[in-house]
């Protein structure tokens, strides 16, 4: 995914994230628990708005899955959920199933890069 300037943008900000770890401390693991816990349930939830064309929960669930990511430092999934929220507020669900993939893949990736973060500052 790329921004306005055609640079790639990245999957985890880590200058954001060694914040809140600086902030946190040990308890940055917790909090990495509960957001993959809640966003989890987020797409669960996703799909069953999603069969009713429930635009309105989709957008209130995608602004959810996006506040939480960008907390976090997930600037790509932080991007593409603010897409998709725009998408679903003005009622734009032809792509909807595809991008709820592509959001679910970003997620996936997001999951992978703080993994990789923990691990390699532990």
């Amino acid at each position: 995914m790329l921004n306005d300037n055609g640079s790639e943008i990245p999957v985890l900000d880590k200058s954001r994230l060694e914040g809140i770890v600086k902030t946190l401390g040990d308890r940055f693991k917790l909090l990495i628990t509960c957001f993959t816990t809640e966003t989890d349930d987020y797409f669960s939830q996703l799909t069953l708005a999603y069969i009713s064309k429930d635009h309105e929960t989709m957008e209130r669930i995608v602004h959810s899955i996006k506040s939480g990511s960008g907390n976090l430092g997930g600037k790509r999934l932080w991007e593409y959920a603010q897409t998709l929220e725009d998408d679903f507020r003005a009622n734009h669900l032809d792509n909807a199933e595809q991008q709820i993939s592509q959001l679910r893949d970003m997620y996936n990736q997001f999951q992978i890069e703080l993994k990789s973060y923990i691990e390699s500052n532990a």
